[in-house]
């Protein structure tokens, strides 16, 4: 029963489809989009063979697009020359769930509340056992491959149930075992968001952003069940925990509905301040007006409760996203806010954040000694934090500076850095900032195509993600910049490397960066 990857399961559905008297395109001519329709059966099998064998047979008797419209995969349709247990996907796995001991088919219907895998701590959180028989439980799902173990992304092992004996298993779960479940699972989802905050704010953060990442499902879920059950303080906690996560990762606004819905709920001073916080963050690139906003009832909230960490995040945030409204005088008071509170908190995590807000204002200002200055004070600090995201974001502030100094060949250096660390913390974030100044110093360095192409890319992830375009302290450069691209390399060569980088995965982006990098060092 061990799951299959997608193209072999594609082949073997093919194969199984054309024995059972089936007519199976080439993929090629197969310009009704058969191939399209074969690979979403495939991937609702999930890989199980004999999920694959029987939705084949029944693909060969109805056709693979009727059977999609089914969204199902019929029992009645197996081949007779299977064994009886093996005619229907449930009959096989009632049979599996047999051979397996109490504990191990009670695990099994409880750990159907996780949606997209889960890890160790889950599968005892949502067992109600003791940790060794919790242990020997899962150990025995894996030996009868009703579970998978699979890489976390970050170096740890999580497990899967494959989402055929998924929906089996939840078949078989009680309505009190499954609360009982939901609520172990939202505990450990907590645990796991409060664990993993140190390492999302220093040098652990690339791992800490990958074991979110992995379980994003069962987020997803416990923030629901959260609300549902009346623990909207509880669910703001987790929202406050992972909002810098969300945001890296492309959910922002996914995380800003949440903080939305959240809004509407009573909590209580301190939750109400942690979900103002959250939500600024989670809008900073996106609705900068209302991070601002957000960020500046957190300032006060917070300073009205004596929480010093909160105000200091709040005082960053707000400083941050002010200069989007161009009001240097609004701007430059609450940055004297936040350096004051994080230089008073001692958080070298927040500490970079307002020297980079620093820098921003300084651009804006247009104040080249205090630009030089406070783009390597916010280098200095965001090294010292360790992590990738700010690093990478004070390396484009330095960029900029560099860039607005004339020295487009120092900018190149950097933002080939800025972009690998972005590319290795899958941050696709502000990684729309490094691709606009990259684009911007690369037609500066003689290269249009280059800077068309990432003119494109840029143009993608704004897109995806909804943020503004750019920050006012560039924007001049980039929409000039833009138009001289398009100048050198005529209308119709432009618009194929636009379209070229719009389409450029994270990887092809980091070989464009190092070649407008290994230019400019020539």
């Amino acid at each position: 029963m061990a799951p299959l990857d997608h193209d072999t399961s594609v082949r073997l559905f093919r194969e199984r489809m054309s024995a059972r008297g089936g007519t199976v395109a080439d993929d090629r001519a197969d310009d009704r989009g058969d191939a399209s329709v074969i690979a979403q059966l495939c991937r609702h099998a999930d890989g199980l063979p004999l999920a694959l064998e029987l939705a084949a047979t029944a693909a060969a008797r109805i056709g693979p697009r009727t059977l999609l419209q089914t969204m199902g995969l019929p029992s009645d349709f197996a081949p007779h020359d299977l064994p009886t247990r093996q005619r229907s996907i449930s009959a096989t796995l009632d049979w599996s769930v047999q051979l397996l001991g109490e504990r191990a088919r009670a695990l099994l219907a409880r750990l159907s509340v996780c949606v997209g895998g889960f890890t160790w701590a889950d599968a005892h959180a949502v067992s109600g056992l003791s940790a060794a028989a919790a242990t020997g439980a899962l150990t025995e799902l894996v030996e009868h491959s009703l579970v998978i173990r699979v890489a976390d992304g970050a170096g740890g092992d999580r497990f899967r149930l494959l989402e055929p004996v998924r929906q089996h298993a939840g078949e078989h779960l009680e309505h009190g075992q499954a609360d009982e479940a939901r609520a172990g699972l939202a505990d450990a989802v907590l645990a796991t968001a409060r664990g993993l905050a140190d390492d999302l704010h220093g040098s652990g953060q690339a791992a800490a952003l990958h074991r979110l990442e992995a379980g994003l499902g069962n987020l997803r879920v416990t923030l629901d069940w959260l609300v549902e059950h009346d623990r909207a303080d509880d669910a703001t906690e987790l929202l406050w925990l992972v909002w810098l996560h969300l945001a890296i990762r492309g959910h922002g606004r996914e995380g800003g509905s949440w903080a939305a819905r959240l809004h509407a709920r009573p909590l209580t001073p301190r939750s109400r301040t942690r979900l103002l916080v959250a939500w600024a963050g989670l809008e900073h690139l996106t609705a900068p007006a209302d991070a601002c906003r957000h960020s500046r009832e957190a300032l006060d909230l917070a300073t009205g409760d004596d929480d010093e960490v909160l105000a200091t995040q709040a005082a960053t945030l707000a400083a941050s996203t002010a200069l989007f409204s161009q009001d240097l005088s609004l701007a430059r008071e609450l940055l004297v806010e936040a350096n004051r509170r994080a230089d008073a908190l001692g958080d070298p995590y927040w500490v970079a954040h307002a020297r980079m807000a620093t820098t921003q204002i300084a651009l804006l200002a247009g104040r080249t000694p205090d630009i030089e200055r406070a783009a390597r004070e916010a280098e200095r600090a965001a090294r010292r934090v360790g992590s990738a995201f700010e690093t990478g974001a004070a390396l484009n502030l330095r960029a900029v500076a560099a860039q607005r100094g004339g020295r487009n060949d120092e900018a190149a250096v950097l933002l080939a850095e800025a972009i690998d660390l972005a590319v290795a913390a899958s941050n696709s974030w502000t990684l729309t900032y490094m691709l606009s100044t990259l684009a911007v110093v690369a037609v500066r360095l003689g290269d249009p195509e280059a800077g068309a192409r990432l003119f494109g890319a840029w143009s993608a992830y704004a897109d995806a993600h909804g943020v503004v375009e750019d920050f006012p302290t560039t924007h001049e450069l980039v929409t000039g910049d833009i138009d001289r691209a398009r100048r050198g390399l005529g209308a119709d060569a432009f618009d194929v490397a636009w379209r070229s980088g719009r389409e450029a995965g994270m990887a092809q982006l980091v070989e464009l960066a190092r070649h407008v990098r290994d230019q400019a060092v020539r």
